[in-house]
């Protein structure tokens, strides 16, 4: 439960740092417990031990280190908080201090993923409004003025394990309705969906609601890295792509791409770097048919089989 790694350099020179906090990070939240301690609280010298690492050239102070990061992936700790704390105030609150504490200029919001702190009744509920409100502020955020965050995105994680759940769900017999209904019983006696943990559906016998695992996710919270570890990066990787591609043009989601030219926002001209955003969460955030990564993977498959 360590709060703050610093990685550097990375392949390129850059340099990796994370950060782990159990809430939105605020102001008021400054000095108070870090993790494991619910509540968000956050240290300054943790933020202090990540600008030194980053502006190392003397003992330049955080004023002076004009461009720490280039960007800060968030996604919004949910189980820690409640979903209404995902809101249009904190979320902006997020990105003025990503600003303020490291100079970056692009923020990406992950939404929030399918969890085992959730009942049937939030999806297409509380779960869809939540998501729904990080997708609402990252298409309406403007910059104010030249201090301050560029560009901020999201990738859409939740998306990503919504479609996962309904793929796995059909694979056991289930139909869509029945994929955010039925739960088993998983790790310290949560519940979580079948349609994320089973890899075959539950007898129900004898009282019994446990199933076979699968490789997607092990309790219904944390999500297996055989399963969605290369599109998570993939999608950021492409997003942190669109936010330094500065071209203009008229591609469009509504025009169907050749899936025979790699994707590349460098070489794709784009007329609204959201267009770029959109791109990045349809071949990478999903399972649709219209990324030209799932058809190919479904081609390799065929393949495969033959």
């Amino acid at each position: 439960h360590i709060s703050t790694a610093v990685s550097r350099p990375t392949r390129g020179g850059g340099t990796l740092v994370g950060w782990r906090i159990t809430g939105m990070l605020q102001r008021k939240r400054r000095n108070k417990a870090p993790p494991n301690s619910p509540g968000g609280g956050w240290l300054s010298a943790d933020v202090d031990i990540v600008v030194n690492e980053l502006c190392s050239a003397g003992n330049r102070s955080q004023v002076q280190c004009m461009y720490c990061l280039d960007a800060v992936v968030f996604r919004p700790p949910v189980g820690w908080i409640s979903m209404n704390a995902v809101n249009h105030d904190s979320l902006g609150e997020t990105v003025q201090l990503a600003y303020e504490l490291f100079r970056a200029r692009t923020v990406i919001f992950l939404t929030v993923p399918l969890n085992n702190n959730m009942g049937p009744a939030d999806v297409g509920g509380n779960w869809t409004a939540l998501n729904d409100r990080i997708r609402s502020y990252t298409r309406n955020y403007r910059p104010h003025g030249p201090d301050s965050v560029q560009i901020v995105y999201f990738g859409d994680f939740a998306a990503l394990t919504h479609d996962i759940a309904l793929h796995n769900a059909a694979i056991m017999g289930y139909s869509e309705a029945d994929a955010f209904r039925i739960q088993v019983e998983g790790p310290k006696g949560l519940k979580s969906f079948a349609a994320t943990v089973c890899g075959e559906q539950p007898s129900f016998q004898q009282g019994s609601n446990k199933c076979k695992h699968n490789w997607v996710s092990l309790d219904g919270m944390h999500w297996c890295p055989q399963s969605v570890a290369g599109r998570l990066a993939m999608g950021i990787s492409c997003l942190l792509q669109c936010a330094t591609t500065k071209k203009g043009g008229a591609e469009s989601l509504d025009k169907e791409l050749d899936c025979s030219v790699p994707l590349d926002t460098n070489t794709i001209r784009y007329k609204s770097k959201h267009i770029c955003q959109d791109r990045c969460n349809v071949e990478f955030f999903s399972l649709s048919s219209k990324s030209c990564f799932n058809n190919q993977l479904l081609d390799r498959k065929r393949d495969e089989r033959r």
